[in-house]
């Protein structure tokens, strides 16, 4: 009966402590989940948190709009030093920049009709003046312009491209003035070596020659004393030797020649450069440090990347021209390429490259 009773006690202690140690172990994990969803809240949601903030400053930051000439963004940075490139440029090659706009407003005109400044195009929306220089990506901004003024074609035909455009000649003398003064201002460069071989696809590398380029095959025609109707295929040496020649052709010279004088560059205090070779960068900052907003509903004007011309392409143009015609082409695009700051490469560079 004793050792029934002892057995007994034995096995009850045994249940007992079992049971006891279930349930001490069963508390100390549910303190240690607890433990684990503290830390998991207050610790890691806590570095998610700063993460999130962190993205969102950034975010903010990279909405803000730059001021034009704040030195903070890469692209304002390098603009700013284009456009203090070309002031100084300007001062050792002409002796000025930047005329106040009466006297800018003087010179592009004599009497009622403007004679320099014809590329000079204005917006309203913002207001803003693009000097649209040929072969210097006019194509893409003269479209996109015309929409903002509410052409609505999606193919539009140049004529009406150029119909919708607001010309500074159609303004008068004063009224130019005061456009100069309340408006942004874009300049178009391009390398003028570049500049010549876009001029040259334009011309005789399309399916179809335009009409004002055919009455210029004439000039040149007779230039190279051909017969007036000569269908001869012009070669890229033939049509830059007629170009450093100075043509007197009004059409070639509007097209072709020097851009300098008589687009007013150093005349006119710029606030922005663009550079198609840099189209995508120049593009983001007039937008963003010009306020260039578009309006909802305009089509953006498809930019062609082939437009672009690397510096690969130049010897495969230039290797035939002959040392006389770059001579002649050189002095009369001297202004040209001091002023936009690019280099006068010889030939033997141009085949090195």
């Amino acid at each position: 009966m004793v050792r029934r009773l002892t057995l007994i006690s034995i096995v009850t202690f045994i249940i007992t402590m079992s049971l006891w140690y279930s349930a001490h172990s069963r508390a100390r994990n549910k303190v240690g989940v607890n433990h684990n969803v503290y830390h998991a809240k207050h610790g890691k949601h806590k570095k998610v948190k700063d993460r999130k903030k962190e993205m969102n400053q950034k975010i903010d930051k990279a909405r803000k709009k730059p001021k034009l000439g704040n030195r903070s963004n890469g692209t304002n940075e390098k603009n700013t030093k284009l456009l203090e490139k070309l002031e100084e440029n300007c001062k050792k090659s002409i002796g000025h920049y930047g005329l106040d706009s009466v006297t800018v407003g003087n010179q592009a005109y004599t009497g009622n009709k403007l004679v320099k400044g014809l590329t000079l195009v204005y917006n309203e929306q913002p207001k803003c003046i693009f000097n649209l220089a040929p072969f210097c990506g006019e194509d893409f901004w003269k479209l996109l312009l015309a929409r903002t003024q509410g052409l609505k074609y999606k193919k539009p035909t140049i004529g009406r491209i150029n119909r919708a455009l607001h010309y500074m000649k159609t303004l008068s003398q004063s009224d130019f003035s005061d456009r100069l003064n309340t408006s942004k201002k874009v300049l178009l460069i391009r390398d003028p070596l570049k500049r010549m071989i876009a001029a040259y696809r334009d011309a005789f590398e399309e399916k179809v020659v335009r009409a004002e380029i055919k009455d210029v095959v004439l000039n040149m025609n007779s230039f190279f004393k051909r017969q007036p109707n000569s269908t001869s295929v012009i070669t890229f040496p033939e049509f830059f030797r007629y170009v450093a020649s100075s043509p007197s052709h009004p059409t070639a010279n509007r097209l072709w020649g020097p851009l300098t004088n008589p687009l007013m560059v150093c005349d006119i205090k710029w606030d922005c450069i663009y550079s198609i070779e840099n189209h995508y960068d120049d593009f983001k900052y007039i937008q963003s440090g010009l306020g260039f907003k578009i309006p909802k509903g305009v089509h953006l004007a498809e930019f062609k990347s082939s437009l672009i011309i690397p510096d690969t392409e130049i010897p495969k143009y230039y290797e035939r021209v002959d040392k006389k015609a770059l001579s002649k082409f050189y002095k009369q695009f001297k202004l040209d390429f001091e002023i936009f700051n690019y280099k006068m490469a010889t030939i033997r560079s141009m085949k090195n490259s």
